[in-house]
């Protein structure tokens, strides 16, 4: 698996960071939710606050404001004007609890609150945590209110079935990256990049096109099925068992299984010898051994 991880690292990293750099493209007041950095706000959060062990804690509000717009929001006069007033993103949780408090007094109590808080300047970080049994009124006046989901729905059964030519569950081919984020829930943490996602247990990574739209994707969980039966039953089972799919020996123990379908677009089953790897959709050549990755 090293090797899919290895080629996947460098095109995600690079779209982490083109999304970083459309975050200061508009003026606050203008933003669309098509705009937000939506996986970095979800990173930011679940890297600042705990509040995802609850079950309550599901989505955040967010408004892209100015760092001094959100500090008077939270408290006016609180936190002296500094020199400047970068754009900001004031984020609201409901029910959230804080990680770690490395102020706290000896034998102090943790706080707690019916709601949490945080200002998060990108390239800053985090400011202004706190954790208020209530919050102060007029949210929407300093900036339009979004709602971004924090953890993956629960989905059916059938989320978990892979469709040869077109996807796994909400991610299919053609699909914008900014409605996955915000239907899904980006599943950014250690070692994830922007671009992956994580609904029960499957993991998909994408290829995305300039204008932000799926055109290749890879799932490497063995829970994923195709005709009703895991992919983790291994290659030898499997290639009985799919008709129409040409049975590809890579060498060096890797073997791949490949349905070719309209328009080019192709779908790999790849083993190490007995053992699933990944399965992989996007545009090959008839009979390409490996799964093509632009670039790579």
């Amino acid at each position: 698996m090293s090797r899919w991880i290895a080629a996947l690292a460098v095109p995600m990293v690079i779209a982490a960071v083109a999304m970083l750099g459309t975050s200061s493209a508009a003026p606050a007041s203008s933003r669309s939710e098509a705009e937000l950095p939506i996986a970095q706000i979800v990173a930011v959060a679940r890297d600042t606050l705990c509040g995802l062990r609850g079950p309550g804690v599901k989505t955040a509000s967010v408004v892209a404001t100015t760092k001094a717009a959100a500090e008077k929001w939270i408290g006016p006069g609180a936190v002296p004007a500094g020199p400047s007033n970068p754009m900001a993103y004031l984020i609201v949780l409901d029910g959230a609890y804080p990680c770690q408090v490395a102020s706290l007094a000896p034998g102090a109590q943790t706080p707690t609150g019916t709601y949490a808080h945080f200002v998060w300047v990108p390239g800053q970080g985090v400011s202004d945590v706190g954790f208020p049994q209530r919050l102060p009124h007029g949210l929407g006046t300093i900036g339009h209110v979004f709602r971004l989901r924090l953890i993956a729905p629960r989905l059916p059964a059938k989320a978990l079935a892979l469709q040869p030519g077109l996807g796994i569950g909400p991610v299919r081919l053609g699909a914008r990256l900014t409605e996955l984020d915000r239907r899904i829930g980006p599943a950014l943490g250690p070692g994830q990049w922007a671009g992956q996602w994580a609904f029960g247990p499957i993991q998909v990574d994408t290829q995305a096109s300039r204008d932000g739209r799926v055109v290749e994707l890879l799932v490497n969980s063995p829970q994923a099925t195709l005709d009703g039966r895991p992919l983790g039953e291994g290659y030898h089972r499997l290639r009985h068992e799919f008709g129409g799919w040409r049975s590809l020996d890579c060498g060096s123990g890797l073997r791949v299984l490949s349905l070719d379908g309209a328009g080019g677009i192709s779908t790999h089953l790849e083993f190490a010898g007995d053992t699933f790897g990944l399965a992989w959709i996007g545009t090959a050549r008839p009979g390409e051994c490996l799964a093509p990755f632009p670039g790579l």
